[in-house]
């Protein structure tokens, strides 16, 4: 289930941080409860844009030039709220 989406702009020194808020976890999650431990999974994809100066990419050539295996990171671990 995607919890957050965002046009966060991100570079080689960034440090990105999303805040969830309580009301936000309960929207999605009804049973959400404060202190429990939760296995939770982030997923970043790097988005290259739709084209450069030239105009525009196809969704063919964008995978061709950046495939998404290679602009997608996963990370799953315990955490407690």
């Amino acid at each position: 289930m995607l919890l957050h989406s965002s046009g966060y702009y991100v570079d080689g020194n960034s440090n990105l941080r999303v805040f969830l808020g309580e009301d936000e976890m309960r929207k999605h999650f009804p049973d959400f409860a404060l202190n429990h431990p939760y296995t939770v999974r982030a997923t970043l994809i790097l988005d290259v844009g739709s084209g450069g100066q030239s105009g525009y990419w196809s969704d063919a050539f964008i995978e061709r030039v950046f495939p998404i295996r290679e602009r997608s990171q996963s990370l799953t671990r315990e955490i407690r709220f």
